[in-house]
This record gives structure tokens, C-alpha cells and sequence, in this order.
């Protein structure tokens, strides 16, 4: 076989359309008279709210009714994808590929609030139409890029040995990670008026992941290197295979944030970015050189802004926790004559006991504002399973 024929070159183009997460229809229905949404805020002086009566008609503070609306010419989302890449056979057992792999969103849904006064420290800090409390406006405005290297290395089974392994750096940006808001990432924009200003690493971006699998022959029984002769050992050992995965990446992006039920700018709170989305402002290096669970950014990095204005801290500037895992099994096969088989399994989830952080609190004021306080798997997991084939 020539060199030339050990290379591949190949490569792709394509564009995908999406579907909204939701239609028109079905988004208008958030309005009245169908729905009503009201907001009795608890103070001195009122009367008490109480579940036989969470909405008593005598209640002096009742903000305008919020309203949903979409934009006239709602285009339907779509994304380019494209990639090339160069596989070079080594032996002839092995393969690596580099690869080169991106793509662009347009048009992507997004949500802002219409209604959102400009931010002051002037109290009431009226909307530009006072009748109506926020008006969440779904729009097709919102992009991303993606852009990743990704390499492969593959050792087809050989001499009772495979392994495939994978590493991808890349970068996801956007400014709005999803349509939906969760505790996480909301979404939803600081400053309505102003939401490109929310492009940033994608709540989902990864910069490294590694992974690699692996499945091996134990050099023991007939055959073998090791315990060739018929015997105890020989009998217990042999057709055996241990396999596993490992996998490691970085952490996602996180955005630190005031807490939702104060709202420090003035400008609101959003039904659907589930209360305010004030940041604070960025007063120093988020990053620490040696976070702890204790500590996992340097909180004294950030301050709250006079009230009346928006933070100028970032969307998605501190990175969370990453992930070290790693699975494997121990096999014994049983030939127990024609197409029947017995298999042994001994199976170790997170082996090395390490632990996989959940990430920290990032809401100032929290009491738990830095800290980790819980992980995204149990410790190591030990399980046995028994397999017959006929």
C-alpha cells in the first residue's frame, strides 16, 4: 500500500433549520385575559397574604400586569456547520485524525424585556409604558459561533488490545445560551436596551475535554504469557478483560449576579428571567490560582454598583469546576458450549474516589456566595453483574 493511499482527506458543509421551543400561539397565551399573572409584595401596613387568599382585591401595591409579545418578522433559526479533517493510517492497526470543526448560529431565539425603564436611582423609575408591568419580547436576534481542533487517536482491536482516545479544544460564544432561563444561566439579558452587550462564552462552552476508552486482554490462561498451564490460577484468571474511560475537562462558564430579589437597578423584575438579572461591577481578577470548595473565585473581585445602575461585570467570566473520571471493568468470560456464555462483570464508577464538584454559588449576598457545596456524582460505585448469551 503506497503512502498516499494511508491519507484522508475529507470535509463538509451543510445548513440546519430549528424549531422554536415555542409557538406563537402557544406564546401569546401568556397574556390576558388568558393568563394573569399578579405580584403582591409584602410590606407594613398591607393585609396579609394567606393561601385561602393569595390575592385579596384590597391590596394597595398591585404592579401592572405583564404581557408577552413577538416580533413581527420571527425568522426561523438555522446554523451553519462546517469541518475539514486529515486521517493518516499508521500500521496497520492504528489511525489519527486532526480536525478542524465550527459552526454559526442565526437568528436564534432570545427573549428581552421591551417594557425595561432605563436604570435610575430615582424612585418609582416608571416604564416607558407605565400600564403595562415587564413585556417579554421573543425575537429572533440572538447568534453564536463555535470553533474547535479536535483530535483522534484509534487502535483497532490487535494482539487483545483497542483504545480510542479523543481530545477537542474549542470555544462556544453567544448571547443567549438558551431560550429558557434556569438557576445556572438566565439568559435574559442585564440591559434590555441593550443586549448585544451579552455576547460572551456560551454557558455551555468547554475549552479542553479529553476522553479516551480502552479494553484489554489479561495475558493470563492458554495462550497467554502468563499461567499457560492448566491449574487453579490458570482456570480462575484466564479470558479475562479489563476495560475503562477516562475523561477530563474544564469547567463551564459561570456569571456572577446580584441576588433576584433585590433590584438594584431600578429597571424591574422580568417574569421570564425569573426576577432581576443585575450584575455587579468588576473591581479586580475573578480568577484565583488555587481555588478551594472553600473559595473557588475570588469574591472580593466583585462590588455592588450604586443603586440605579447596571454592574459592568461581565456574562460568563468565571469558570466552574471541571471533571476527572474515571470508569472501568473487570470481565470473566465462561464458554459454556455451542452459543451459550456466562459473563462476569465487576464494574468501579469514579475508581479513584475523586471527587466531581457541582458549581459554586454565584449570587452576592448569598451566604454561601464562592463556596461549593455539593458534587455532580456519588463517590466511587462498586456494582457486579452476571450476563448469559445463547
Amino acid at each position: 500500500m503506497g503512502s498516499s493511499a494511508r491519507t484522508v482527506v475529507r470535509g463538509g458543509y451543510g445548513i440546519y433549520y430549528n424549531q422554536g421551543a415555542l409557538a406563537t400561539g402557544e406564546g401569546l397565551y401568556f397574556n390576558p385575559p388568558y393568563f394573569d399573572l399578579q405580584l403582591n409584595i409584602a410590606a407594613a401596613g398591607v393585609p396579609p397574604i394567606t393561601i385561602a387568599d393569595p390575592f385579596p382585591p384590597n391590596y394597595p401595591i398591585r404592579p401592572p400586569n405583564s404581557a408577552t409579545g413577538y416580533q413581527r418578522d420571527l425568522k426561523t433559526p438555522w446554523t451553519e456547520h462546517w469541518n475539514l479533517s486529515i486521517q493518516r493510517q499508521l500500521g496497520s492497526s492504528r489511525l489519527v485524525e486532526f480536525a478542524y470543526a465550527g459552526a454559526k448560529g442565526h437568528s436564534l431565539i432570545a427573549g428581552r424585556d421591551a417594557n425595561q425603564p432605563a436604570p435610575s436611582p430615582v424612585f418609582p423609575n416608571f416604564r416607558p409604558n407605565p400600564f403595562l408591568g415587564d413585556v417579554t419580547l421573543i425575537e429572533s436576534r440572538a447568534r453564536s459561533t463555535y470553533n474547535a481542533l479536535q483530535v483522534k487517536f484509534q487502535q483497532r482491536f490487535s494482539r487483545g488490545f483497542s483504545v480510542l482516545s479523543a481530545y477537542t479544544y474549542g470555544k462556544s460564544m453567544d448571547d443567549a445560551s438558551g431560550f429558557f432561563a434556569s438557576t445556572g444561566d438566565p439568559n435574559f439579558p442585564q440591559d434590555s436596551n441593550n443586549p448585544s452587550a451579552e455576547y460572551a462564552l456560551s454557558s455551555f462552552d468547554i475549552r479542553h475535554r479529553f476522553s479516551t476508552s480502552f479494553s484489554a486482554e489479561l495475558p493470563f490462561g492458554p495462550g497467554k504469557p502468563w499461567l499457560t498451564n492448566p491449574g487453579v490460577l490458570s482456570a480462575i484468571f484466564r479470558d479475562m478483560e479489563l476495560q475503562g474511560i477516562i475523561s477530563l475537562n474544564t469547567g463551564r462558564p459561570l456569571t456572577v449576579a446580584l441576588l433576584p430579589e433585590f433590584d438594584n437597578s431600578n429597571t424591574g423584575r422580568s417574569s421570564l428571567g425569573f426576577g432581576a438579572n443585575d450584575r455587579p461591577n468588576l473591581v479586580g481578577t475573578a480568577k484565583l490560582d488555587d481555588p478551594t470548595a472553600d473559595r473557588w473565585f475570588n469574591t472580593a473581585a466583585f462590588a455592588v454598583p450604586a443603586f440605579g445602575n447596571f454592574g459592568n461585570a461581565g456574562r460568563n467570566i468565571v469558570s466552574g469546576p471541571g471533571i476527572f473520571n474515571t470508569d472501568m471493568s473487570l470481565i470473566r468470560n465462561v464458554a459454556l458450549g455451542g452459543s451459550r456464555s456466562l459473563q462476569f462483570r465487576l464494574e468501579a464508577f469514579n475508581v479513584f474516589n475523586q471527587p466531581v464538584w457541582g458549581d459554586p454559588n454565584m449570587s452576592m449576598a448569598s451566604p454561601l456566595y464562592g463556596t461549593i457545596n455539593t458534587t455532580r456524582t456519588p463517590m466511587r460505585e462498586l456494582q457486579l453483574g452476571v450476563k448469559f448469551s445463547f
